[in-house]
């Protein structure tokens, strides 16, 4: 079983995705986030997922450099990079 972090602000959208990846056989998602917790470059390493599903518009500014630095010191985990689009 690959584990899956969801990281995305909007609780809906967080949902969603959770919901969708859970569908997929072989995939689980372990743990979900929402971007602004402190520390959470940590936290996600702590469950070594196999895939980091991330808006980073939900990110805060303290975190925004975790896509960067998983890819640097996680050479095995994928990043899907996901993201709305607000019309105006």
């Amino acid at each position: 079983m690959k584990k899956v972090i969801v990281i995305e602000k909007q609780f809906l959208l967080q949902a969603g995705i959770r919901t969708l990846v859970q569908e997929v056989p072989g995939l689980s998602v372990v743990k979900a986030f929402s971007g602004d917790e402190p520390n959470l470059f940590i936290a996600v390493l702590k469950h070594m997922p196999d895939l980091v599903v991330v808006d980073p518009r939900s990110l805060s500014e303290e975190n925004g450099t975790l896509p960067r630095k998983l890819r640097t010191r996680q050479k095995t985990t994928l990043m899907a990079v996901v993201g709305r689009h607000d019309r105006k």
